[in-house]
């Protein structure tokens, strides 16, 4: 579970923005070396990542 904070541009002037978010994941080994990474965020922020671990 994540909380997020931002203050600037994309907040409003001299307030502080929060955001909760759950992240979930998932790795999928092949074999002993070779590793394919799965995660999405959701709730205020959304993301989705995929990514290669060797």
């Amino acid at each position: 579970m994540n909380l997020d904070g931002r203050l600037g541009r994309d907040a409003p002037a001299d307030e502080l923005d929060l955001a909760l978010s759950v992240d979930l994941g998932v790795d999928v080994t092949f074999v002993p070396r070779l590793t394919v990474r799965f995660g999405a965020t959701f709730g205020d922020r959304e993301a989705l990542a995929i990514g290669i671990v060797f």
